[in-house]
Formats: structure tokens, C-alpha cells, sequence
């Protein structure tokens, strides 16, 4: 993956970087994530702020997968996908360390599973497109 971190650097002095406490924000997936932050809150497009995401989503950036999945539960910048949405939330405290976005994503699958908006099926495969994005480094087919 590579970012054009001098086309977003500018992002950094207008982000609230409040939420990203415990995350490096001086990596190219940190800026990307800033980018889409940006994005989101009025200073682009959602297809901005979603592909932005993307990119810092697969470069294992927490923040990032916790909104990737936002974007996709709510159809935000790309296509209403739950399955897509409780795969990233999956992959974000799954797999994850820092803990305040650990434990969003994890809050996310449970209010999913308890609403029922995924079949026990449809979880169930969510969870088995997670641990393949995972081992194929992020480059799973439909993401």
C-alpha cells in the first residue's frame, strides 16, 4: 500500500486527535486515517473519507477499522454491507491492542449479534472473511 503522505500532512493541524490517544498519527496509516476523518466531517466526500479509512484500515490501523465498519453498517461512502461492517468491527478488537477502539469494536459485534442483524450464518462467515483478510494481509476479495 502506498499513501501520498505529503497530499494529506495538512490534515494533522485540523483533527481532533483527542480520539487518537495510544495511536501513532506520524505513520502514513495514521495520516490516512486523519484524511478520512477529515473527510468524514465536512472537509471532503464519504467516498473520500471511506477509501481513506481503507487504506488505513489494511495497514493495521485500529482507528480506522472501527470506522471502516461504521461506514459500511450505515452505508456511508460505500454500499450498505453488514457482513463487511461486523468484519471490520471483528478485526478491530479481534486482533487489536489498543483498548478504547479494542473495545468499541467489540461493543459493535455484540449490538449487531443482539439486534439481529446478522444471521448466525452470516456472523459466522463475517468472522471467517476476517481471518482470511488477516491472511492475505489485508487484500481480501470485496474489500
Amino acid at each position: 500500500m502506498s499513501i501520498d503522505v505529503a497530499e494529506i500532512t495538512n490534515a494533522l493541524d485540523k483533527c481532533d486527535s483527542s480520539s487518537l490517544t495510544g495511536h501513532d498519527i506520524e505513520t502514513e496509516a495514521g495520516t490516512a486515517f486523519i484524511a478520512g476523518y477529515r473527510c468524514e466531517t465536512g472537509q471532503g466526500s464519504d467516498d473520500a473519507a471511506a477509501e481513506w479509512y481503507r487504506r488505513a484500515a489494511e495497514a493495521n490501523f485500529p482507528p480506522a477499522q472501527v470506522n471502516l465498519g461504521w461506514m459500511h453498517a450505515n452505508g456511508k461512502g460505500v454500499e450498505l454491507d453488514l457482513q463487511l461492517a461486523y468484519m471490520w468491527f471483528y478485526i478491530s478488537f479481534e486482533h487489536q491492542v489498543p483498548e478504547k477502539k479494542r473495545y468499541e469494536g467489540k461493543t459493535n459485534c455484540e449490538t449487531m449479534e443482539q439486534k439481529k442483524l446478522l444471521t448466525s450464518d452470516e456472523i459466522e462467515e463475517a468472522q471467517s472473511m476476517a481471518e482470511e483478510c488477516l491472511e492475505q494481509n489485508y487484500r481480501a476479495d470485496g474489500l
